[in-house]
């Protein structure tokens, strides 16, 4: 599946914590750290965890952009025919169970239910679909025979749109970061923020959509510049 327009697809909740290192800037120009008074493994930073929600309707819509009007020929033996998949759903349950349903025609006419446990691969930051199988429904008595036929073409085909990116989603979340913790709060005060880990600790999917939890730590700078605050108030 292609990358994911994280602003359309995804609902972002940020949690945050902090223990920041405060900086006070004179008019003389001096700056002065106040005083370590936290514990060493806490000290000037922050700590965030992100929960996000992929939803459903958005990811079939995605999915359908890819997957509409594709056509797979089926060559083996004396067969010679071919599917055109014609629409897509994806949905979840409560079991963590993510299930993909395929309309197709062509030669035959049924649908393809894939079902599998969503996972987070954190080397190429996709999420994909564990122990995959798939249920065949279809009136055709042929094409109930020769299942095994389309079983190996039609898995590979399917698994290209049931692999998310979540490039677009790290950069969304780096993006609201910065704009969260790097700003002018007032005349005087700033706040500057960096981060050193970003990764996603849970995928699930619900019934309602695919869950994501993810944790970020960084650094946390305050900065209170006295003469532009006088001069504020």
């Amino acid at each position: 599946m292609e990358q994911l327009p994280a602003n359309d697809l995804v609902t972002i909740q940020i949690n945050i914590s902090t223990t920041p290192l405060f900086q006070f800037i004179k008019e003389d120009g001096q700056t002065n750290a106040v005083p370590n008074t936290a514990s060493a493994d806490n000290l000037n930073g922050f700590t965030l965890y992100i929960d996000a929600a992929l939803k459903y309707d958005s990811l079939s819509y995605v999915a359908n952009q890819y997957i509409k009007n594709k056509k797979l020929h089926i060559s083996e033996g004396l067969i010679n025919q071919y599917i055109v998949f014609d629409h897509c759903e994806v949905y979840g349950d409560d079991k963590n169970q993510l299930q993909v349903k395929v309309d197709f025609s062509g030669s035959y006419d049924g649908t393809f239910t894939l079902t599998g446990t969503p996972i987070y691969n954190a080397t190429d930051q996709r999420i994909e679909i564990q122990s995959l199988g798939y249920e065949l429904t279809t009136d055709n008595l042929l094409l109930k025979a020769a299942k095994w036929i389309f079983h190996k073409k039609i898995m590979n085909e399917l698994k290209k749109f049931t692999s998310i990116s979540l490039t677009d989603y790290y950069h969304a979340i780096t993006h609201n970061i910065d704009l969260m913790l790097n700003k002018e709060w007032r005349k005087g005060i700033e706040t500057e923020e960096q981060i050193k880990e970003l990764k996603v600790v849970s995928v699930q999917a619900l019934p309602e959509h695919i869950a994501i939890r993810s944790y970020c730590n960084g650094s946390l700078t305050i900065t209170i510049n006295e003469a532009n605050l006088a001069a504020s108030t």
